[in-house]
């Protein structure tokens, strides 16, 4: 009987959206102190503690939850900044597998910022995105991190020691034959920097050692290209 099939259809709707509402009020309530402005340390421990409470919404992909993170990377407060960062790090490499919109928003808004400063955290999640199930995510990565380990005058110490890692991380994806992340590799063993240039050098000798025992064409041609 397609009316009393239509009818329960919406009561379980109607069930469902009762019992996230409550839940959602929640996410709404800590959004809110989590990006709060007060300045005292009892203020920051309160913001802190709702981010720590959203980061489960965020891995579950709860847009809300996610967009208050990624303004709290961007925050004034060291503290409150690095945990958000941390959270967003937790997002790319432990978001549900079904999340793939959280875990690409969260490689995306850790770029810029890996890029500029060379944060551990950030560098360390993009680099864990590179492995990612899903295709975007991992396409979201590379580019990431490739434009990190190509970055070119930042002198800041942790940049340098960044790119270094970067460089190492994209090794794998060029064993696969990955043309684009080569070309990152062989721009790196010409770099201005010598720490750079010496681990762009180091991973494509790596590569071209490896034509001797690998015949696969795709392959080959990724180290004729180095």
């Amino acid at each position: 009987r397609p009316g009393a099939t239509s009818r329960a259809a919406a009561a379980a709707a109607d069930a469902a959206a009762a019992a996230f509402a409550p839940r959602a009020l929640a996410v709404k309530a800590l959004v809110q102190v989590a990006l709060a402005t007060g300045v005292d340390e009892q203020a920051v421990a309160a913001r802190t503690t709702a981010l720590l409470t959203l980061s489960r919404a965020a891995r579950e992909g709860d847009g809300l939850a996610l967009a208050a993170i990624v303004a709290a990377a961007q925050d004034w407060h060291a503290r409150v900044k690095e945990v958000a960062l941390e959270i967003l790090g937790e997002v790319v490499r432990h978001g549900e597998r079904r999340a793939v919109h959280a875990r690409l928003h969260a490689v995306r808004a850790l770029a810029p910022i890996a890029l500029a400063t060379g944060n551990a955290s950030a560098v360390e999640a993009l680099v864990g995105g590179l492995n990612d199930g899903h295709s975007a995510v991992r396409e979201a990565a590379i580019a990431a991190v490739s434009a990190l380990a190509k970055e070119g005058d930042n002198v800041v110490n942790d940049v340098l020691v960044a790119r270094v890692t970067a460089i190492r991380a994209l090794v794998p994806a060029a064993q696969t034959g990955d043309l684009r992340v080569v070309s990152v590799l062989t721009h790196c063993a010409e770099d201005w920097h010598a720490a750079v240039r010496r681990e762009g050098l180091e991973a494509v000798a790596r590569l071209a050692e490896e034509i001797q025992d690998d015949d696969c064409g795709h392959i080959l041609a990724a180290r004729w290209a180095a």
